[in-house]
């Protein structure tokens, strides 16, 4: 085991730093545009946002439906723009930038929180990716997962998605980039069978089971994107707010689950990210008056498994 540990500390750190997370990034070493895009796409696209899509598909109409997302979209839009201005002029990650605001011990909490938050998120995800899969597999081959079943596939799952984060920005982004194409066929996909079958005002004000008002929809969909609003479609074509349901319904099967695993993937890993940059907020030599207490890959998986453990004792 220590040699694992010592293997994953060899190649997560290869490039002889931490991946600039308690230091500015260098101007040589920061990405364009499209690297950032595509990993935030991929933190966006996620198992909940396509459960949530379904949520508000009963709730609202689909005009209402893409009102919400783009008022969320723009609340969103606003709060990040606040953040990266920052961070672009000072090449600091957000947690770092805190101490500037909230001093060295005041950062630190603020870390910790983040990181709480995120590794907490984490654990979420990675519980609602178990379920998922398990209901997919009831329903394609008739037999049901024991819970034992599940909690395997909630730790392999974890610790799958825990292995690109490790590896630093440049493993998401490769994921990323063969994950989100894969991703947007399957929705492009999804919209153009439900649109062949039915009409835009049918599918617009069908559905609705649990109505909610327009206001209640927007907080709802804040940090999220198009994701929703394909979802939310097709949800009402099927009639069911079930993504696992909608999924064999539209007739994906197998490559559904594929397309699932790598949608919670890319969203799963930037939560270890986020949460490990909080974290190197907490292990900063400066406040620690030490070296060398970066947030390791360790340090890392253990806050994973502790995240799923949480998840599986719910």
């Amino acid at each position: 085991m220590a040699s694992l540990w010592k293997f994953l500390e060899e190649k997560a750190y290869a490039g002889g730093d931490d991946d600039f997370a308690s230091k500015p990034v260098p101007e040589d070493k920061k990405r364009g545009w499209a690297s950032s895009a595509v990993v935030c796409i991929g933190c966006a696209i996620s198992i909940s946002a396509f459960t949530l899509g379904g949520s508000l598909a009963t709730g609202l109409t689909l005009n209402e439906s893409i009102i919400a997302v783009l008022a969320g979209a723009l609340v969103l839009a606003a709060m990040a723009c606040l953040c990266a201005e920052p961070a672009m002029y000072t090449g600091l990650s957000t947690s770092m930038i805190g101490k500037f605001t909230f001093g060295l011990k005041g950062a630190a909490l603020v870390g910790l929180l983040y990181a709480g938050c995120a590794w907490g998120w984490f654990g979420v995800q990675a519980g609602l990716f178990g379920d998922t899969i398990g209901q997919m597999f009831r329903l394609m081959t008739g037999n049901a997962l024991s819970p034992a079943g599940v909690k395997v596939i909630i730790v392999i799952g974890g610790l799958l998605m825990t292995t690109s984060a490790i590896f630093g920005f440049k493993s998401i982004e490769k994921l990323s980039w063969i994950a989100i194409p894969a991703i947007a066929i399957l929705m492009v996909a999804s919209l153009v069978m439900v649109l062949k079958g039915h009409t835009y005002s049918e599918l617009n004000t069908s559905f609705i089971t649990n109505p909610m008002s327009l206001g209640t929809g927007i907080s709802l969909v804040i940090g999220y994107g198009i994701t929703i609003i394909i979802a939310a479609a097709c949800a009402k074509a099927v009639g069911d707010a079930n993504i696992v349901t909608v999924m064999i319904g539209l007739g994906w099967g197998v490559l559904a689950m594929v397309v699932l695993v790598l949608a919670q993937w890319t969203s799963n890993d930037n939560n270890v990210y986020s949460g490990s940059l909080g974290l190197s907020v907490v292990f900063d030599p400066v406040f620690l008056r030490t070296r060398n207490l970066h947030a390791s890959p360790r340090r890392m998986l253990s806050g994973r498994l502790l995240s799923m453990q949480e998840v599986l004792q719910l």
